[in-house]
């Protein structure tokens, strides 16, 4: 039984695939956790601004169809700044340390 979607999300610290890689398959998992109405579990080093971004587009996106826009967010793996977190805070995300 799944109950989220991830781990996914973006890690440019290790940079196991390239960045466009990267983001073209998190777009896809966060349309996927959207459509399954399941929560994100999401993995970001490094990446605090591409995250952001992705996941503004596909929220702008998928406004236009009048359903719920995000799912409720898990942000682990957090390793960046105390501005990044209140902005992850702002937006009603979760992170883990």
């Amino acid at each position: 039984l799944a109950v989220a979607v991830g781990e996914c999300g973006l890690d440019y610290n290790r940079n196991f695939s390239s960045r466009e890689d990267q983001i073209r398959a998190f777009r896809e998992q966060v349309k996927l956790a959207i459509e399954l109405k399941k929560p994100l579990f999401i993995h970001e080093r490094e990446a605090h601004a591409d995250l952001i971004r992705v996941l503004d587009e596909v929220k702008e996106d998928s406004g236009s169809s009048g359903e719920l826009l995000l799912p409720t967010i898990v942000v682990h793996c957090f390793t960046g700044t105390k501005e990044e977190a209140f902005e992850y805070i702002q937006r009603g995300y979760y992170i883990g340390f």
